[in-house]
């Protein structure tokens, strides 16, 4: 796997999950402790998260660190089967 799509990749995914939240790039820098131009980075590709970041990405919004890598369809599906 190319590390510069990957680190896209997750960038991507950290502001899907922010924006499915609700929170705007100022509340969300807010809420993990770092500077908005940070999470710009992050968010763009251009910024690769350590572990300790993703943790706290997963703290801020509630989820496994597992759910963060999963695909958002899965995830919506598979809280639709559990609340069935």
């Amino acid at each position: 796997m190319n590390i510069c799509k990957f680190i896209l990749e997750v960038g991507e995914r950290v502001k899907c999950l922010r924006v499915n939240q609700g929170y705007s790039q100022d509340e969300f820098s807010t809420l993990v402790g770092w500077d908005k131009s940070y999470l710009c980075r992050v968010e763009c590709g251009k910024q690769n998260l350590t572990l300790e970041n993703i943790a706290k990405v997963c703290s801020a919004l509630k989820i496994t660190p597992k759910d963060f890598f999963m695909p958002i369809d899965y995830q919506i599906e598979g809280r639709e089967n559990n609340n069935a």
